[in-house]
């Protein structure tokens, strides 16, 4: 699966990881897709969470292994994405999920 995912990258396609927890998508992206993304094609990795605790346990893993890597990655929960997509979108001032 990482081949093809380095693949549709190549063609400047935007690709999108999605698997079971435990399936290795942070190893890869982190040990695989981020070096080639930065390295090979100059470009940035937008990565979502659905936790705010895991955002910062990525943050501080690249930080601290892959500090080279940090201002090519920006690391989103779900919900900060969204909100910053309709405030942007609808030009409101706030963001109420209920």
């Amino acid at each position: 699966e990482g081949v093809r995912t380095l693949e549709k990258l190549q063609n400047g396609d935007k690709i999108l990881i999605s698997s079971q927890t435990g399936s290795g998508k942070t190893f890869f992206i982190l040990h695989t897709l981020l070096p080639y993304a930065v390295d090979v094609k100059n470009t940035r990795i937008y990565y979502f969470v659905n936790r705010r605790i895991l955002q910062k346990q990525l943050q501080e893993e690249i930080k601290n292994k892959f500090p080279q890597y940090q201002k090519y990655i920006t690391i989103e929960t779900y919900e900060e994405s969204t909100r910053k997509f309709f405030c942007a979108k609808f030009n409101f001032l706030f963001y109420v999920l209920i």
